[in-house]
């Protein structure tokens, strides 16, 4: 509704909806499917394969346990998927998202618009080759340069940034990556006009 609600499902396959408040959303046992709504929402799945859909507040996605689909909506969201293989997603939204992946081959997807829509600028807090992490960036329109930030100086790349352009080099987001070193093997390019790599020397705040 119009306040600030905390709906709870139970151990079935539940659809909870987030009104125009603040609100709590707990999915529970199943295959749960939660929409945010209007305002700053919390949106929790528990166990189960479960899809999370945020809405156009800042709102927090945690997906517990099993392989879930994390959805960034409109505003400057946080998504935590936790245990499980879990899908998140950033696309076109043109806000600041945060992912942190969890235990689990997780892949984190980006999708600017053709249209030129940003996906705005996200970060990737807890990227990890060793549990096979993969990004993919999709876009017939797109154009990414990976760089190897070398934050200490010592000639060896500890962070990465990757930036996205379209064919007329308006930029559509960027992507910061901390964790363990991002192998370009780790990233999977869809329908992508071109990309370059390069290794550079500056700070990236994390």
């Amino acid at each position: 509704g119009m306040g600030n609600d905390k709906l709870f499902a139970g151990m079935g396959n539940d659809l909870l909806t987030a009104g125009e408040g603040n609100d709590w959303l707990y999915g529970g046992a199943g295959n749960d499917t939660l929409h945010g709504g209007m305002g700053n929402d919390k949106l929790f799945a528990g166990m189960g394969n479960d899809l999370l859909i945020a809405g156009e507040g800042n709102d927090w996605l945690y997906g517990g346990a099993g392989d879930d689909t994390l959805h960034g909506g409109m505003g400057n969201d946080k998504l935590f998927a936790g245990m499980g293989n879990d899908m998140l997603i950033s696309f076109r939204d043109n806000s600041n998202d945060t992912f942190r992946g969890g235990r689990g081959s997780d892949t984190f997807a980006f999708i600017p618009g053709q249209d030129g829509t940003s996906i705005g600028n996200d970060l990737i807090k807890d990227f990890s080759i060793r549990q096979k992490d993969r990004i993919a960036i999709g876009g017939a329109d797109t154009s990414i340069k990976i760089n190897h930030i070398d934050n200490n100086g010592n000639g060896h790349a500890d962070a990465t940034l990757i930036l996205l352009s379209n064919s007329h080099g308006d930029s559509l987001g960027s992507i910061k990556v901390a964790g363990n070193l991002l192998e370009e093997s780790s990233i999977e390019l869809t329908g992508l006009a071109s990309y370059e790599s390069a290794l550079i020397s500056e700070s990236v705040e994390l």
